[in-house]
């Protein structure tokens, strides 16, 4: 029976455990408290005390391995990565609560992430902190759990960090679901609240929330006034600008202020932002020529100001003016290098502006079937993410897609369904190839198969839903998700949930995951 079946296991793990040290014993609870993996950093930082010294955290690290305590997720890549599996897992949180540790080293685990994430939106916008960060979901969602009703502040910490890396990866609605409420219940610090504020700001703009993005984004900047520092005014006063345009308010004033303030301060990349912003609400006032002028100004003064990246945005914008002023081949090189930054820089999200300004440069340079297709893939990766076109990319759709679909019929479904299968790497190396490439090989790895369950747990994954939430949708356990996800990670050789969800996408175009 099933209860024999768990108390063999039982008696094997106590076995196990039994022929533990002391330090090694008190080493496997505390990394129970990391779930979805951890790094050699990472236990560094959480684990030390009593028995467990950092000086020997490494051997006893691998004495855990050795004895199949713990395993490797990769031997190849840098940092390695460890993890335990999900059985051991709960096994490693029932001795630490037993013994009273629980909190303490779940307080040092969400801590440690808080460092991870640093101090600011400056860092959180970096590719190697999106990166970073998307490999610590699972510690993330765990460390919000946990402090939600431990420390007010250390949870607004995280859930602004988080909310950031959802606006960026994609999983818009659950960036939102956790940091909405921790921002209601408040924290210490204007400069926190200020930070979560701009955060909030960008999650609803994502959702076309201009309202909910609006008073965000005030807040942000009531804040900054109050401390003082013309700096991060001059800043959040430009996301202010950024999320106005094309809502219900006028973004002027605020690109004003902001263009006033960098001019002052002798800012430069504060000046190319303003003008950015100039020249996208000009674009969407049909004011082109002062619209490419603007944006043009701005790309300069970015390649002037010695930014390692530029924008993607500025290139963008400018090449959507373009396609308006009905220069596609001009419009092509500013699409193009956009959308390789992006790629760069794995803003998947972000890359649906990319896609649909390729599409429409492909269809005006001749190329409808394409056009659609890289359409499918934008479609696909928004569906995912919860998120709509912005008011530039649907006005870009009202010039193009209506014509490509008279003009290929039947073919345009049958290429906007292709491209809905390729994965953001693959659709982005495809807006990017030559117009005669054909289409690319689309579907998941062929030698890659979940069983039916681990298939449902990977859609509501890729849906943006919580393990809490696959848990109530299926009528399982937590526990019982979160074996799946190990069992899933473990096949497709993947790390985090973001990577689960783009395998999914790759697969095929996911159904919309509602919530209720």
């Amino acid at each position: 029976t099933a209860p024999q079946r768990q108390r063999t296991l039982r008696a094997a793990v106590d076995w196990s455990y039994d022929l533990l040290t002391t330090a090694e014993r008190q080493l496997f609870d505390r990394l129970s408290v990391f779930a979805g993996g951890f790094e050699a950093a990472g236990a560094r930082a959480v684990c030390p005390g009593g028995s467990v010294l950092v000086s020997q955290m490494e051997d006893l690290l691998g004495h855990l391995i050795d004895k199949s305590l713990v395993v490797a997720v990769d031997l190849v890549a840098e940092p390695r990565r460890y993890r335990m599996l999900e059985t051991l897992r709960a096994y490693g949180v029932e001795r630490i609560r037993q013994e009273g540790q629980l909190e303490i080293y779940a307080r040092r685990h969400a801590e440690y992430l808080d460092s991870l994430s640093g101090p600011s939106v400056i860092g959180w916008e970096g590719a190697e902190w999106l990166l970073r960060m998307q490999r610590e979901v699972d510690n993330l969602r765990e460390a919000l759990s946990w402090s939600r009703g431990a420390d007010r502040n250390l949870h607004l910490r995280l859930a602004a960090a988080y909310g950031w890396l959802c606006m960026r990866s994609g999983f818009i609605g659950e960036g939102r679901t956790w940091l909405e409420p921790a921002l209601e219940r408040g924290g210490q610090g204007p400069a926190l609240l200020a930070q979560a504020n701009l955060a909030m700001a960008f999650l609803a703009w994502r959702q076309s929330d201009f309202n909910g993005a609006d008073r965000f984004a005030s807040d942000a900047v009531r804040i900054r006034r109050e401390l003082g520092d013309d700096m991060n005014l001059g800043w959040t006063i430009g996301a202010l600008a950024f999320v106005r345009i094309g809502g219900t308010s006028s973004p002027r004033s605020a690109i004003d202020e902001q263009l006033s303030i960098a001019k002052r301060l002798g800012v430069r990349q504060m000046e190319a932002e303003a003008l950015l912003h100039l020249g996208s609400f000009e674009a969407i006032a049909m004011d082109l020529d002062n619209a490419l002028g603007h944006l043009s100004q701005s790309l300069a003064l970015f390649e002037a100001s010695g930014t390692e990246v530029i924008p993607p945005v500025v290139c963008n914008v400018l090449g959507w003016v373009l396609l308006m002023l009905h220069r596609p081949e001009e419009a092509r090189p500013y699409v193009a290098r956009g959308l390789l930054t992006r790629l760069k820089s794995h803003d998947v999200i972000d890359m649906c502006g990319s896609l649909d300004a390729s599409a429409e440069v492909a269809f005006e340079l001749g190329a409808p079937e394409r056009a659609m297709r890289i359409k499918g893939a934008s479609d696909a990766i928004r569906l995912r993410a919860g998120s709509k076109p912005t008011r530039m990319a649907a006005a870009s759709r009202e010039r193009w897609v209506s014509r490509a679909e008279r003009a290929l019929g039947k073919v345009a479904y049958s290429a906007w369904l292709e491209g809905g299968r390729l994965s953001p790497d693959a659709a982005g190396a495809y807006a990017l190839a030559p117009l005669d490439q054909p289409s690319p090989h689309t579907g998941g790895d062929p030698n890659t198969t979940l069983s039916s369950r681990e298939n449902q747990v990977a859609e509501l994954v890729a849906g943006g839903l919580t393990n809490d939430e696959i848990a109530i949708r299926l009528q399982v356990s937590r526990r019982t998700v979160e074996a799946h996800l190990d069992h899933i990670r473990t096949k497709l050789g993947v790390r985090s949930r973001v990577d689960v969800a783009n395998w999914v996408g790759a697969k095929s175009t996911p159904p919309a995951v509602s919530r209720s």
